[in-house]
Parts: structure tokens; sequence; C-alpha cells
């Protein structure tokens, strides 16, 4: 069955899975389980007294993956990493600024069509540095939906794109339409570059990788062409 969610991008998330295909079976790195415990926080940490730095540098962390920089500590910094979490409006301020930075989509996200639906973008102002390729994670499918795990050290590299993120209410539309099955991760990736004079590797990019058991997952591909066909985003 492929993904079905209620919120407001219900109409492009849902769509059947593509017929099973069989693949050789993925190997995780020894060291998976440090990787994924070393990702931003999935949570905020209520501060047990007024100078919590433990909680304040976690909740920091939260709103940090996000391009979102805070002099607030305590409870108010508490308050601004569930409103993060929840995808609520963060009002952007002298105090809590955003500082832009690229995306790296490697599934249905790499469709300039889903993009501007879920990020409400104006027309024609979408920009993607195509050609992107990531080290240390490998795709799984959930569905008909590509997920990122760790990889091993000989994996082939993720293909996909690079997106510049400008505005905070984008990254929450984002984190809405991944649903909780996927989490913010820094990265980096190779990209051709702008002056076309060979690849350079830009640090500090975001990509959502998986949050599910690895039960929950199967070896395979995301075919982007098969997918705009099934979806109807492309012909």
């Amino acid at each position: 069955m492929g993904r079905r969610t209620n919120n407001l991008y219900s109409d492009i998330l849902w769509q059947p899975s593509p017929p099973r295909v069989d693949f050789p079976p993925i190997i995780s790195p020894p060291n998976a389980a440090e990787i994924i415990a070393s990702l931003p926080p999935m949570d905020f940490k209520n501060p047990s007294s007024a100078n919590d730095a433990d909680a304040d540098a976690h909740n920091a962390a939260v709103l940090a993956v996000r391009g979102i920089q805070t002099t607030a500590t305590g409870i108010d910094l508490y308050v601004l990493a569930g409103r993060a979490l929840n995808n609520s409006p963060i009002g952007i301020t002298p105090k809590t600024p955003f500082t832009p930075f690229y995306f790296f989509f490697y599934g249905s996200l790499q469709i300039p069509e889903v993009i501007n639906c879920v990020c409400a973008l104006p027309e024609d102002s979408l920009v993607l540095r195509t050609d992107a390729s990531l080290k240390g994670w490998k795709v799984r499918m959930w569905g008909a939906f590509p997920a990122l795990v760790p990889a091993c050290e000989d994996d082939d590299p993720v293909k996909g794109v690079a997106w510049l993120c400008e505005h905070p209410e984008q990254v929450a539309r984002l984190c809405e339409y991944e649903t909780d099955a996927y989490r913010m991760a820094y990265c980096s990736v190779t990209l051709p570059r702008e002056d076309g004079e060979g690849d350079e590797v830009v640090e500090d990019m975001r990509t959502f990788v998986s949050t599910l058991e690895p039960d929950q997952l199967a070896p395979g591909e995301f075919d982007r062409d098969a997918y705009m066909k099934r979806t109807g985003w492309g012909p």
C-alpha cells in the first residue's frame, strides 16, 4: 500500500506502491546506530532549571538544523523548539534570524511541480542544482517513497538535486510533507560548480532521512520517471 495521510498535501502524498522488484539485501554499516544517535534531536527538552545548559543546547540544535539561530534560553528557547517541531510559525526577528541553506532532495521532491506545490513558491521562481550526489547514506523504499539510511563505505552515492531554502515557512511545509517517517539531517553534497569548472562539496546542507524501523523498509530504488507518470506529475 502507498503512503496515506490526512494533512494538507494528501492529494500528492498518497499513491499506489510500485511493482515489487527483487534487489540484493542492503547491509548496514557497523556504526549505523552511532550515526543515527548523532543526528539533530526530534524532540524538545524541558529545562530543569533556569540555567539548564544541556536543555538549552538540545533545544538550540532543534532550531539550528532548521536554519534558525536565537539568543533565547530556558523556557523561551523550549517554546521555540516546540513550535519548530510542530511546524508552527516562528517569528523571525533580529534575536531569531533565519539563515538560508541548501536541501538535498532524492525522491519526489526532485520534481519541480512537487516542490512548487509543497512550498507554495511563486511561479517561475524555482532554481534547482542538478547532478547532486550524497555519500554516507543509501536508499531504501517505503512503499513508493525512498528513504535514506546509513550506508557502508563502498556504497554508491545517492543522486538528487539541491535547492536553496530561503524562508523558515518553507522548512515547516517540507517537514509536514515528509511526515514523522523522516527527520532532518545535516549532510555534505557534491555539486557541479556553478561556473562549470569541476565539482564542489557543499557542507551543512540538509536532507530528510528515515525514522522507520528496518522491517518497514525494503531494498529498491526510486524511479523518478515512473513516479511522475504514475502520479500525473509528468507525461
